[in-house]
């Protein structure tokens, strides 16, 4: 019987060309706009997935009362070591401010890097950045230091040899390589190729409370804090100092 059915189908489709064509042309569109919206939602849903704390890790941000995109994601620098030095339940905190264009150089090997970060070195205890060299305890603890990813690593360094090694930056300091991180994954919300420590930063500015706004600064909670008890404690603080 089956057998039948699919006989006359295709007898039907013959005699009826043009009509089989575009009707399996659009059926063909149809599956394949669906497997790449499908393919497209499951990409954005994999952003960060891979950090192991992803479930207590929030961000700090700035809301502007009146505006039309309602704040933004960018604090001043007090805010986060205040937080965790006055709110119970944060157990850990870091702040990321952009290097801007910099340039780094090892020997006669020259090129301008602008995607790297000044941080707080409790990053690598809040984010599952893998190390492939260095212990990330204290590869950003001592002034001068630099975490690489691979990809910078192997740009500057050809041997595969980079940890302890000195690149100079700006031209007028020399930073050794104390960490080298595997690339950050692209399903990130933010990637970069290397890492200064925060008291490198030398912005007038950075310990002000109402100026200069430009620390990302995450938060980890621990086990059971709610963020909005966590919310309205920063209020408070923000009240108290701003």
């Amino acid at each position: 019987m089956t057998l039948n059915y699919l006989a006359f189908a295709l007898r039907s489709l013959m005699r009826k060309r043009a009509y089989a064509l575009t009707a399996l042309s659009g059926l063909a569109i149809g599956i394949a706009c669906c497997l790449l919206i499908l393919l497209f939602v499951l990409d954005e849903l994999s952003y960060d997935k891979y950090h192991a704390n992803k479930d207590r890790i929030y961000r700090l941000a700035t809301e502007v009362q009146g505006s039309a995109y309602g704040g933004i994601a960018k604090v001043n620098g007090p805010w986060g070591p205040s937080a965790i030095a006055e709110i119970p339940g944060i157990e850990q905190m870091a702040r990321f401010v952009m290097a801007g264009e910099r340039l780094m150089a090892v020997n006669d090997n020259r090129t301008y890097e602008y995607d790297g970060f000044y941080v707080d070195s409790a990053v690598f205890r809040i984010f599952s950045y893998r190390f492939l060299a260095g212990d990330p305890h204290t590869a950003l603890t001592a002034p001068n230091s630099i975490v690489l990813t691979k990809s910078l690593a192997d740009k500057f360094f050809r041997n595969g040899d980079a940890l302890g090694q000195t690149l100079q930056f700006d031209g007028a300091r020399e930073c050794k390589v104390t960490g080298i991180l595997e690339d950050v994954p692209s399903n990130s919300h933010f990637t970069f190729s290397y890492l200064l420590p925060m008291r490198d930063l030398t912005h007038p500015q950075k310990d002000s409370w109402v100026q200069w706004n430009q620390f990302y600064t995450y938060l980890l909670l621990q086990q059971g804090t709610r963020p909005e008890e966590v919310a309205t404690k920063m209020k408070a603080i923000l009240l108290k100092n701003v």
